[in-house]
């Protein structure tokens, strides 16, 4: 895969798509405005379990070799991972087939949100 799509929701209910690419994106409002995204964070230190030093945390953008690194080296932690009526339920309401696509869905609350819904690894 060349990037990955964490699929965030948030305390508004709202659904975020949280992009792991060259440039780290996301589709919450604090990202659109150039701010710093709580999503980007969970996802770099809760789901991919990265260090708070490590400088891909941080970065704005990545080298094709750092998001290869990211995307084929790093375990994405089972423990954010969202129960299975959770799951069910989100693939219902987007139309997603499971079986064509790789999902992960997290539920575990941290800082007021409810982050990591799914994410799907992209060719």
């Amino acid at each position: 895969p060349s990037a990955c799509e964490f699929f965030i929701l948030g305390t508004t209910s709202n659904v975020y798509c949280m992009r792991l690419d060259l440039r780290p994106s996301c589709t919450c409002p604090n990202f659109l405005r150039g701010n710093t995204c709580k999503h980007i964070l969970f996802v770099m230190l809760r789901v991919i379990k990265l260090p708070r030093d490590d400088p891909h945390v941080w970065q704005k953008a990545l080298l094709e070799s750092e998001l290869d690194q990211l995307l084929h080296t790093s375990s994405v932690n089972e423990a954010v991972l969202a129960s299975q009526s959770v799951r069910s339920r989100f693939q219902e309401i987007t139309g997603s087939n499971p079986q064509h696509e790789d999902k992960r869905l997290c539920s575990e609350i941290w800082r007021g949100i409810s982050p990591c819904v799914t994410s799907r690894w992209l060719e």
